[in-house]
């Protein structure tokens, strides 16, 4: 094998496990998301791959409206519809700046619901593939029903 053959063998090996290991990744993380729908809020847990339909189930099991799960989208929508030039690009950097914020703040009360500690929200929210498991599979995780108010 010349050198450039090796480098090329070596690079598409490693694509290769990086790959394998994403997907490993994915499997974990819809798993735990099944299991932490079926089991905490108890709906079917084929929900948890159902996009936007699941941030709306989430948003209704933690604060009773299903709508408050869809803000985050804003972002992504404003994306689509406006351009990243001048003004427009500074309002939509604020607006996903906040998104972001809000996310943040959906994820922790949404897994307070679960009656899971702040620590194990930012471990889930920086590293999902080891915190999802340990939430769902968990013992000491139980819903603990919705709340009226959005704060």
């Amino acid at each position: 094998m010349s050198g450039d053959n090796a480098a090329l063998a070596m690079i598409l090996g490693f694509g290769a496990i990086a790959i394998l290991l994403l997907i490993v990744i994915v499997i974990i993380g819809i798993i735990s998301m099944w299991r932490i729908y079926s089991k905490h809020y108890e709906v079917p847990g084929v929900i948890a791959i159902i996009p936007f339909y699941n941030t709306w189930v989430m948003s209704e099991k933690t604060f009773g409206e299903g709508w408050y799960g869809l803000l985050m989208y804003i972002p992504s929508i404003l994306n689509i519809v406006l351009p990243d030039e001048g003004f427009l690009g500074i309002v939509q950097g604020i607006i996903g700046l906040i998104a972001f914020i809000y996310s943040i703040y959906f994820t922790i009360k949404a897994f307070k619901q679960l009656n899971v500690g702040v620590g194990m929200v930012i471990l889930t929210y920086i590293l999902p593939f080891i915190g999802l498991p340990i939430i769902a599979f968990g013992s000491n995780t139980e819903y603990l029903g919705t709340t009226e108010h959005i704060f």
